[in-house]
């Protein structure tokens, strides 16, 4: 049954383990939950606990000194400066064998040295003990301020219920530790790929990503869709690559639509990790966005019949798009066509033009034209020009075309080249449009009917700013007239019109160069009636730029310079010559003519003269150490530029040095001023740390700076004060040179612990006080060495405790504890008396109190009763001695007779005596046979020598008294024993056995019962009852319990002695 019953213990336990609650992962503890100070957290299915005192490990709801906060709350946990290794715990976890984890703790210090090392460990048990595993660590002398995370992972090689602890150590120096946001995670076997990206066409996209830090060894699935809504574990994938395989081509995708995907890693066939962050990619021409175009941008993109005026920066975000709204030009495949941009720029700026010649849906490096780089000083318009030549393996049809504004610097093109210039840029500082071009295969001219060996007319023109207006002699039967044009560049002509009437105006601006025209007239019928071809020379005008308009400052020139050496110059001061100087403000143009061509171009500058600012820092002058000066530069509106690299008007100086200033107006006039500073040092006023006073002590606050002047909060003008109450107090120093520092410190004052051990006392020999500091959470000295709040003193000593709180303060009391020797009782040794006789007992110890289990409470009692006597004696000290003592009461030894037994069988005159009591090992016997003869024998055998009657007496004796019994007895040789002389008086006893009632009856008339006596079988009497002189008799039984017994009767005819039996 035992084996049985620990077995079912044993599966109980085991049941309990399976089955108690753990606190579940991940897991994260901000402390916020505390809400009592000392207190912990509540954590579902587990608990915090600390290996140490609240005192040495103390948990917060509030901020503190000493650099205690929490991290964003004022709920904390914290290790105190007492000297040794404590930890707490939490738990606990159920963690698995081969798993990893990751533990993390925030941590900061309050400056002193002391703390550390600092470590995350785990075990199987909230006890230092079994906190083996430690995780990560951080050295000893930990000061930093501000927190800092100690994180670490591990992996347990068992799965099993495991606490988890931070663990730190101190040396007794520092004062706090801080610690908050505890956290325990399970780390991910099987991790995403990162760094999506990919690139697409109309209907394709390739997706890239990059491994994960785990091998993925079943490769990668991937997922696309037009839905950002993220895949599950359930989704299924659109396709998977193999290990090792980080890209995917997709294909048959809708045009100009917006795609997004996933990719997740496959470890194993059953560790898959979670899908990655979403990436996405569009099925067409990429949008460029977010582009800055305040200050430039295009203004005008002039490309066969395609002549588009905008706003610089007119769409959103540097990109509009007319691919709808501005009619397509017809552009040849295979030839060369003019494009002209206007462009706004700050500094240099042109163009670049993409045609997606393949349409692919890319715009591509062998289809972009760079236009060249101008200086457009933010003029509106300014054009800049080229030709785009079409490869004869461009596809006919409609396609886009994108013109984006160039930056840089003439001589260093910046992003102005090929190789740089982007077509999707985004975040930058430009502008882009996209248009519509329809690319066709163009038919060759016919042959004119009469080909001319040369060019039949060649006019000069000089280049316009709008289209060229060509004209022709009419032809009477001509019903239209089919126009074809070079490019300045090639001498092919191609159609470019059909009108009826004898004049053409180019729709685009023809740059120089020499252009080839044919007319082709044609009857209503559609036949051509002639042919006839012309030539002319378009020649540039010249370039003049005076620059914007300026201001100069007072007694500055300026030079105008109109180029174009060579040319004739006619300005509006009258002068010819190329440049000319000025000093004085007014509206200057010049017109420049080119002496060869005779193209000319004017250009305008308005000059305004501006005074130069007046600046004046102030006297060279001193500050204090600490302070500042404000130096102002004045003449608002201007810009600066400081000796400290500051722009506005006015800075703050600190230190000493030379500060000076350049400060520009809105003309660009510029004056300088410098002031020297010197910096008068500063007292050094430090009263010390913030501090806790113990109530009814003080403290001297010194501001030092001997000489100096001082002024407390107090009121007081003294270099130090005494302080005894709590408050802020500071002190303002001020040294001779003026300069004034001031400090502060914050002084709380600390109650005392309340201690005491209570009044002088003493203890008996045999017990024990507790003696109790009282202060729970405070730290505690005994004079024995002991250091917990309570401590049980059994011995006779001066005790004395010093208790110290969590402020530091002390207090401390003594008790001298006496022992006091119990009383010392001894009653004797348990002892006998006879039936009637009294003993004294006696307690001894007088002055004492006494209580006998008899109730009495004096010193002795006498007893005469069998019982056992016990004693406690209390003396003034309350110590109590005791002692018991057995008294048992002899009985008188129970005589009632004896039998004669004739054995004259076996011998003549023999005859064996037996008394009728039952024989008991305290009785001794002696028999007088009546011849002289004795015997001590119990039963003895007697031999008679002579007939005769003789007087027998038996001696019953124990150590109380003696009792004798006497019968006569007949000896006769021949016929033996004739008789006993007694009484002969004849019993009836009935029942026999018996269980109620038992009655006696006497057969004689004449005789009567006098008195009725039942003995145990051992001599013990047990009942009495006087008779009432009838010859019959009856005696109540039935509290006698089941046996044998002895019953005497007494007749006046003499002694009757029967058994008889009880039943039950």
């Amino acid at each position: 049954m035992k084996k049985k019953l620990l077995l079912a213990l044993a599966f109980a336990a085991m049941a309990y383990t399976a089955t108690r609650a753990q606190i579940a992962l991940p897991y994260t503890e901000t402390f916020a939950s505390i809400a009592t100070a000392n207190g912990f957290p509540t954590v579902t299915g587990g608990a915090w606990t600390r290996s140490g005192t609240a005192f040495a490990q103390p948990t917060y709801i509030a901020n503190q000194i000493f650099n205690r906060s929490g991290n964003g709350d004022t709920k904390y946990i914290a290790f105190s400066y007492i000297a040794g290794t404590r930890y707490f715990f939490v738990g606990p976890f159920t963690l698995t064998a081969g798993t990893s984890y990751t533990a993390s703790v925030l941590y900061k210090a309050d400056g002193d040295t002391g703390f550390g090392p600092l470590a995350l460990t785990y075990g199987t048990a909230a006890n230092a003990a079994t906190q083996t595993n430690t995780l990560t660590s951080v050295p000893a002398n930990i000061t930093n301020a501000q927190f800092q995370t100690l994180s670490g992972t591990f992996t347990p090689a068992t799965s099993d219920n495991y606490y988890m602890a931070i663990k730190c150590t101190a040396d007794g120096n520092p004062w706090y530790l801080t610690l908050d946001d505890y956290a325990l995670k399970v780390n991910p076997s099987c991790l995403p790929p990162t760094g999506l990206n990919a690139t697409a066409t109309f209907n394709t996209a390739t997706l890239n990503w990059s491994a994960a830090t785990l091998p993925a060894s079943n490769g990668y699935d991937y997922y696309y869709s037009t839905s950002n809504t993220a895949p599950g574990s359930a989704t299924i994938p659109s396709g998977s690559t193999a290990a090792g395989i980080t890209t995917a081509s997709i294909s048959s995708l809708t045009a100009n639509t917006t795609y997004y995907f996933w990719v997740r890693s496959k470890c194993s066939t059953t560790d898959i990790s979670i899908w990655s962050a979403m990436s996405n990619f569009f099925t067409g021409y990429c949008t460029p966005t977010n582009n800055q175009c305040s200050g430039e941008g295009v203004t005008n993109v002039t490309f066969g019949t395609l002549n588009n005026t905008s706003d610089a920066c007119a769409g959103t975000g540097g990109y509009s798009d007319y691919t709808t709204t501005v009619a397509a030009p017809n552009i040849p495949i295979g030839a060369t066509t003019p494009i002209s941009v206007g462009i706004k720029a700050n500094a240099a700026g042109g163009a670049a033009v993409w045609i997606d010649f393949n349409k692919n849906g890319n715009f591509e490096a062998g289809e972009c034209t760079i236009l060249p780089l101008i200086t457009g000083s933010g003029t509106f318009n300014t054009i800049t020009t080229g030709d785009i030549t079409v490869p004869a393996t461009a596809l006919p049809g409609t396609t886009r075309m994108r013109v984006r504004e160039t930056y840089g610097t003439l001589g260093y093109p910046g992003s102005h080249n090929i190789a740089t210039t982007s077509p999707c840029l985004s975040n930058d500082y430009t502008e882009f449009e996209d248009y519509t071009v329809n690319l066709f295969i163009p038919s060759p001219p016919p042959p004119c009917v009469t080909a001319p060996t040369a060019p039949a007319h060649n006019t000069s023109l000089c280049k316009t700013t709008t289209g060229t207006t060509l004209s022709w002699p009419a032809v009477a039967t001509a019903a239209n007239y089919d126009v074809y044009l070079s490019n300045g560049v090639s001498p092919t002509p191609i159609l470019v019109a059909t009108v009826s009437t004898n004049t053409y105006t180019t729709a685009a601006v023809l740059n120089a160069g020499t252009y080839y025209w044919k007319i082709i007239p044609k009857n209503l019928g559609g036949s051509a009636t002639g042919c006839t071809e012309f030539s002319f020379t378009v020649s540039p005008v010249p370039t003049v730029a005076l620059g914007n308009d300026t201001t100069l400052c007072l007694g500055n020139s300026l030079s105008l310079n109109a180029g174009n050496t060579g040319s004739s110059y006619n300005w509006s001061t009258g002068a010819t010559t190329q440049t000319i100087t000025t000093a004085t403000a007014g509206t200057y143009s010049v017109k420049v003519t080119n002496n060869t061509s005779g193209c000319f171009y004017s250009d305008t500058i308005n000059v305004a003269v501006s005074p130069i600012p007046t600046v004046f820092l102030g006297n060279d002058t001193a500050i204090c150490a600490g302070s500042n000066i404000t130096l102002n530069a004045a003449n608002s509106g201007s810009s600066y530029l400081w000796s400290t690299g500051a722009t506005t008007q006015t800075i703050a100086a600190t230190t000493a040095g030379s500060y000076w200033v350049r400060v520009t107006n809105a003309a660009g006039c510029q004056k300088r001023d410098t002031i020297q500073l010197t910096l008068n040092p500063l007292p050094i006023v430090n009263l010390g740390n913030d501090l806790i006073l113990c109530a009814g002590s003080n403290t001297t606050l010194n501001a030092g700076n001997p000489g100096a002047a001082y002024l407390w909060n107090t009121g007081q003008t003294t270099q130090s004060i005494t302080v005894t109450t709590a408050g802020s107090y500071w002190v303002r120093v001020t040294n001779a040179a003026g300069c004034a520092k001031r400090d502060t410190v914050q002084i709380a004052v600390s109650a005392l612990p309340v201690v005491a051990l209570g009044n002088d006392t003493t203890i008996c020999a045999d017990g024990s006080i507790t003696l109790s500091a009282g202060n729970p959470g405070a730290s505690y000295l005994w004079s024995t060495g002991a250091t917990t709040q309570n401590i049980t003193a059994t011995t006779a000593a001066s005790y004395w405790v010093r208790v110290t709180n969590n402020s530091g303060c002390v207090k401390r009391d003594t008790i001298q504890v006496a022992v006091s020797a119990l009383p010392v009782v001894h009653l004797g040794n348990d002892t006998t008396i006879c039936t009637g006789v009294s003993i004294t007992l006696d307690a001894a110890n007088p002055g004492n109190t006494y209580l006998w289990n008899t109730g009495a409470t004096s010193q002795t009692i006498t007893v005469q009763t069998a019982d056992t006597y016990s004693v406690a004696t209390t003396n003034m000290y309350h110590c109590v001695g005791t002692d018991s003592i057995a008294i048992t009461v002899m009985p008188d030894p129970i005589n009632l007779g004896f039998n004669f037994i004739p054995l004259f069988n076996e011998a003549i005159g023999k005859v064996r005596f037996e008394p009728i009591a039952v024989h008991h090992s305290s009785y001794t016997y002696s028999w007088n046979f009546g011849d002289g003869q004795t015997s001590t024998l119990a039963t003895p055998t007697h031999t008679y020598a002579a007939k005769g009657d003789y007087e027998v007496s038996l001696t019953t004796t124990n150590a109380c008294k003696d009792t004798v019994k006497k019968l006569w007895v007949h000896i006769g040789f021949t016929t033996g024993t004739s008789g006993v002389y007694r009484n002969e008086v004849s019993l009836n006893l009935y029942p026999n056995p018996a269980k109620a009632t038992l009655t006696l009856q006497l057969t004689d008339d004449q005789a009567f019962i006098n008195n009725i006596i039942i003995y145990t079988v051992v001599g013990q009497k047990i009942l009495e009852q006087k008779a009432q002189k009838t010859i019959t008799e009856q005696v109540d039984i039935h509290q006698l319990p089941a046996g044998i017994y002895i019953l005497k009767a007494e007749t006046n005819k003499g002694l009757v002695i029967r058994k008889f039996e009880v039943i039950r």
